[in-house]
């Protein structure tokens, strides 16, 4: 009997690491996301801004 529970909480403990796994792959995920947005609205905002010591009156790419 012991050995059977010792079982059933590896396979619970493995599914946990598992399930941590999972999450923190998410997580990275969703993050890699926010941040490109975020370098995108910036550098939206950075090109929409005229440099008046460049003498150029044409956005920057």
């Amino acid at each position: 009997m012991a050995r059977h529970v010792d079982e059933a909480q590896h396979e619970q403990s493995v599914v946990k690491a598992r399930r941590k796994l999972l999450d923190e792959q998410r997580m990275r995920y969703r993050r890699a996301i926010e941040a490109y947005g975020e370098n995108r609205r910036l550098q939206s905002e950075i090109s929409s801004f005229h440099d008046p010591f460049s003498g150029e009156t044409h956005r920057l790419h």
